[in-house]
């Protein structure tokens, strides 16, 4: 359910976002082109972090008033709840990759999106295998969250390799405040 939430946010922003870059990297305005990513990054930090903390607190409480009826037992509820917590830690990783990927199409590359889906499959599938083992049902959440943290830092990390028009150190200070802010809450 969290990761739907999530997903619903993040493609909405990113088909509004798409056009945007589109059109900047049609005129060659990588300044500006730069500028819409990297307030588009920084919004999806400020909405992200927050929003998986929150998750990661009251996944017990979503849990109960989705599915705490019926034949639905409290161990099923905690069960369920320990999952979604540990999906919580994918939201950046979603965030960031759905965004990077718009980048890239708008600048006519789609070859480093697709490598970077091999990567993020990969690592599942590894991590799946090695977590599953030592957390159970979680560790395939884990697993996931971790690939979707490892996707999403690598096409970010692949884009400002590429194009350096995409400021890094505003962004690791705006997720610094993002985190402590949500700490804090």
């Amino acid at each position: 359910l969290g990761i739907q939430v999530v997903m619903t946010l993040v493609l909405a922003i990113a088909s509004v976002i798409y056009p945007k870059l589109s059109k900047d990297a049609a005129r060659d305005d990588l300044k500006a082109f730069g500028e819409n990513l990297a307030g588009t990054l920084n919004g999806m930090i400020i909405l992200l972090v927050p929003l998986s903390f929150a998750f990661y607190i009251f996944s017990y409480e979503i849990m109960d008033i989705i599915y705490g009826y019926g034949k639905f037992t409290k161990e099923y509820l905690v069960l369920g709840a320990d999952v979604f917590k540990m999906y919580s830690f994918a939201f950046l990783g979603i965030g960031f990759k759905e965004i990077c990927d718009r980048a890239f199409y708008s600048l006519k590359n789609t070859k480093t999106s697709a490598y970077n889906g091999i990567v993020i499959m990969i690592a599942n599938i590894a991590l799946s295998v090695v977590l599953v083992k030592l957390f159970g049902l979680c560790g395939i959440a884990v697993a996931y969250s971790f690939a979707a943290l490892i996707g999403g830092l690598n096409i970010l990390i692949l884009f400002k390799a590429k194009h350096k028009t995409l400021p890094l150190k505003p962004l690791f200070l705006t997720l610094l405040k993002s985190i402590v802010a949500s700490i804090a809450m």
